[in-house]
């Protein structure tokens, strides 16, 4: 792991963008896990992008049990889940 300086969120909670399709919450948990208790894994529903038809950018919120757990994921530089190489941030930093 590769880690950055990064403040926790206040919430415990991070947004992950660029998960492959048949990523699923369970495998987010399993790779999130690694950081401390994850509380929730949310995938929203998947629509087509409309000038494209392609499926748009699929992303997820995790919610960690405590805002130190989420600061250490959000610190790793290499996250690749399911063979994907995803990116994270603090909702704050959108």
């Amino acid at each position: 792991m590769n880690f950055r300086p990064r403040k926790p969120p206040k919430d415990g909670r991070v947004f992950v963008r660029g998960l492959a399709a048949g990523t699923g919450e369970a495998d987010l948990l399993r790779h999130f896990d690694r950081y401390g208790v994850v509380d929730e894994v949310s995938i929203p529903g998947v629509e087509a992008d409309t000038l494209t038809g392609l499926p748009a950018l699929r992303f997820a919120i995790v919610k960690f049990g405590h805002p130190e757990f989420a600061g250490l994921a959000l610190a790793d530089r290499e996250q690749v889940i399911d063979g994907q190489t995803v990116w994270s941030a603090s909702p704050i930093d959108l």
